[in-house]
């Protein structure tokens, strides 16, 4: 019974988690390099959320933003925003 009273907690500080971190990227002004931001995703959802994405959604989340494997960028030009 007590997981389920942590479970809200735990589900609100990956909520203010995400969202203090997005704050602090725009005033940082933080670059990286779309290749390096692409390898970084899957970490990323795994601590944000306490589960590893799937294959499929890795490669559903590079194609909207025109990132190949080889760490290119589609013609589109949208890639990295």
């Amino acid at each position: 019974m007590d997981s389920v009273r942590i479970l809200p907690l735990a589900a609100n500080v990956r909520g203010r988690t995400i969202y203090l971190t997005q704050i602090g990227y725009i005033p940082m002004k933080t670059q990286e390099a779309l290749e390096v931001r692409m390898q970084r995703i899957p970490a990323y959802v795994e601590i944000f959320t306490g589960q590893a994405p799937q294959a499929r959604e890795l490669q559903r989340f590079q194609a909207r933003h025109g990132y190949t494997r080889e760490g290119t960028q589609a013609a589109s030009g949208t890639a990295g925003h």
